[in-house]
């Protein structure tokens, strides 16, 4: 069974425990890591939830009210994660000692997890909003076009750490400016849906609709993850 990203070994929390440079053997993942399991991302105005899911067991559960949960909880570590990322820029654009293998293995957790499990269930979910609730849908739409532009953000800086982690010449301020443009375009798009969306899927849930068919869920990831795996 898939160990927890937030639990004892897993990667966010090997992460969000940094305690100065180790090496990736150490931490068990790294620059190694990035060369596998790359998500596959959305089209312009497409929800990712129909493209991708990179984990046999992550079938979102029937029941709203928890997969809600799961997201806010998401958020709050991803700002922690931010917060390091940003922390790591700053020291990088005044050439102190930064760790760049730090904001890789960050990277890497928002372009695998993020991107490939995190926004797909919040497509899911509006999507569901959209058809069972389209009074209160209305303006919502723009979570797939945000999620896609966090895609190509989030692949961007990624790539450039890797090279930058692999002694190419790259320059500071340019790693700098992506990962300040992903931080800005992150942070706002969290604001957004725990500000807007999250209360009108709450109101839903309120109102009665507090399900989304479980077999159906779990078919449509069964059949991605059969796709992505070959």
């Amino acid at each position: 069974t898939r160990k927890p990203d937030d639990q004892p070994g897993g990667r966010l929390h090997q992460i969000l425990h940094y305690r100065g440079r180790q090496s990736a053997g150490q931490r068990g993942f790294g620059r190694r890591a990035l060369n596998t399991n790359k998500p596959r991302y959305p089209a312009p105005g497409a929800c990712s939830s129909l493209i991708y899911v990179i984990t046999g067991d992550a079938v979102m559960p029937k029941d709203i009210a928890p997969i809600l949960d799961e997201l806010r909880e998401d958020h709050r570590n991803m700002a922690r994660l931010l917060d390091l990322l940003e922390q790591q820029s700053e020291a990088l654009l005044d050439e102190d000692s930064s760790d760049l293998e730090l904001m890789l293995d960050i990277m890497h957790y928002m372009t695998v997890y993020s991107d490939a499990v995190h926004h797909p269930k919040e497509d899911r979910l509006y999507a569901e909003l959209h058809a069972a609730r389209p009074d209160l849908s209305q303006g919502m739409g723009r979570v797939c076009d945000e999620h896609h532009t966090l895609s190509l953000q989030s692949v961007m800086l990624r790539d450039r750490l890797v090279e930058a982690f692999s002694g190419n010449a790259v320059r500071r301020k340019d790693i700098v400016a992506d990962a300040l443009r992903y931080i800005g375009t992150l942070r706002a798009h969290m604001h957004w849906e725990e500000s807007d969306l999250f209360r009108r899927l709450d109101v839903m849930v309120a109102d009665g609709h507090g399900q989304i068919e479980s077999s159906t869920l779990e078919a449509r990831f069964k059949s991605l993850f059969d796709a992505i795996n070959g």
